[in-house]
């Protein structure tokens, strides 16, 4: 598989009405560009919907006699992120020696798709939005801050293709063309005068930049490449930037289950031949049919192929996770014999760290968490819950006052927190509860603080039969304040 084409934008400033419009426009775009009735034989369109991992796929599958092109987009919420990312790839035929895919721009339509995800997602680049406008260096001051992102910005992900303009109508410029080209990928600087030119050399303390060449200036170190060219053309400045583009690493996503796409096939076109002497016309049409029937076949005969091998692997997977879960219940045998030992010796040494209960670890908690807010229910339940283990429930809350933590220091939004505590802490948390749940059993989300009553829903789950738990909060977006409600078994609900 050749990627010859890749742009991933994400952003920390995002709520799900956000993720909502993404998925709005990116299922515009399809139904637009990729209409199911008039899609040709050889092109097909699978959609994986927005469950409950926060991750909507989308491919389109276009099959050649010399193999099949695909561009697959991904949203999805990872670390408390929302990511864009979309791929332009190439799988050759089978037994077939063919050269290699150059990564190059892709159509239109999928540049427009990139663009209105721009506009969409708040995305920043060292502190600079990325909108495929071009960035005007004006004066010394701008020149010496283009430097700065140059060497100074750890942060800058994207390349600055930068150009001296002085006397000439930016519009007219290769650079300018490209900056809407490359949302995503790179940026694009013009300089319109020698000061801002010198202010930027002199705090590089070299000539990086001249005013007859085009200069690409790397992130995170990596020397500057310039065009030594007065007249270069547009491949050559495109072709080493979207070479490193084709080669970042593509978002590792967590998908739960695995749901049946909706697959977009090919309305059938009916051709009637009368009982007479069909003529060249209706041959032809009869032959082009044939012809995409043949190609629709073989795209079935390569997903089936596929399909057999990711059988297989899954077999395999399982064998060795069974013998891999079997080890893990073995050793936690053991280190629940160890934890027991080193437990009962704590409480011998030390009593005032040893935590014997559920009871005692949430109060330990409360005394060690600054950014969580203990309800006295919480040590009601807490007192009355029996089977969790204590430094479990300890470790969980801990884990949730780091992510507040987090959330206040604006590393992620709100939206953002059920992703970052899966994917960083590994928790399993749920940002509420079902309405039926709400209406039929109200009372038992219903607590009072400081002499008002709140309804808690977001959860944190854990464990299962005598070890199950979950962690009641209450949630306030207004004062990113997160509140522990309650501290027990799974309340009830349409499944208890």
């Amino acid at each position: 598989m050749q990627c010859t084409f890749a742009v991933t934008l994400s952003t920390k400033r995002w709520t799900n009405e956000t993720k909502t419009h993404c998925v709005e426009a990116i299922t515009g775009w399809l139904g637009k560009n990729f209409p199911a009735d008039r899609l040709p034989a050889n092109i097909r369109v699978r959609v994986r919907p927005l469950g409950d991992d926060d991750v909507y796929r989308a491919e389109v599958m276009n099959t050649q006699p010399s193999g099949m092109d695909s561009i697959l987009i991904t949203l999805a919420a990872l670390s408390g992120q929302l990511v864009f990312d979309l791929r332009e790839r190439f799988v050759p035929s089978a037994n077939s020696v063919i050269p290699r895919r150059k990564a190059a721009l892709p159509p239109k339509p999928v540049l427009g798709l990139v663009a209105a995800m721009s506009q969409l997602l708040e995305v920043y680049d060292a502190e600079r939005r990325v909108d495929g406008k071009v960035r005007q260096v004006n004066a010394e001051l701008e020149g010496q801050a283009l430097a700065a992102d140059f060497r100074d910005a750890p942060a800058r992900r994207l390349p600055i293709i930068a150009e001296f303009v002085k006397g000439r109508d930016p519009s007219t410029t290769i650079t300018g063309s490209l900056a809407g080209d490359l949302v995503g990928v790179a940026s694009v600087a013009h300089i319109h005068d020698e000061k801002a030119l010198n202010a930027f050399n002199d705090y590089c303390g070299s000539s990086v930049l001249s005013m007859n060449y085009i200069t690409v200036l790397w992130p995170r170190g990596v020397q500057p490449f310039t065009l030594h060219t007065s007249q270069p053309s547009k491949e050559q400045i495109l072709g080493p930037i979207l070479d490193a583009a084709a080669t970042q690493t593509e978002p590792v996503v967590q998908l739960l289950g695995r749901p049946t796409p909706r697959v977009v096939e090919p309305t059938p076109r009916t051709i009637v031949v009368t009982a007479s002497t069909p003529n060249t016309e209706e041959l032809d049409q009869l032959r082009q049919q044939n012809d995409e029937q043949r190609l629709h076949i073989d795209l079935l005969d390569q997903e089936l192929e596929e399909a057999e091998l990711e059988r297989d692997e899954l077999a395999e997977t399982v064998e060795a996770r069974d013998q891999e879960v079997s080890l893990l219940r073995s050793t936690l045998a053991d280190l629940a014999i160890e934890l027991h030992d080193l437990d009962t010796e704590l409480a011998r040494v030390a009593p005032e760290r040893s935590m014997r209960n559920v009871l005692e670890a949430v109060v330990r908690a409360k005394n060690e968490c600054r950014n969580l807010t203990f309800a006295h229910s919480a040590l009601e339940t807490a007192d009355k819950l029996q089977g969790p283990m204590p430094r479990k429930v300890f470790s969980i809350l801990k884990a949730l006052d780091t992510a507040v933590g987090e959330w206040r220091s604006d590393r992620f939004p709100l939206a953002g927190l059920r992703s970052y505590l899966r994917d960083e802490l590994g928790l399993d948390y749920v940002a509420g509860i079902s309405d039926n749940a709400e209406q039929k059993f109200g009372a038992n989300y219903t607590i009072t603080h400081n002499g008002k009553t709140i309804v808690l829903g977001p959860h944190v789950r854990h464990g299962r039969g005598r070890t199950l738990l979950r962690i009641y909060l209450h949630v306030d977006e207004a004062t990113k304040s997160m509140l522990v409600g309650k501290v027990t078994r799974h309340l009830e609900d349409s499944t208890s």
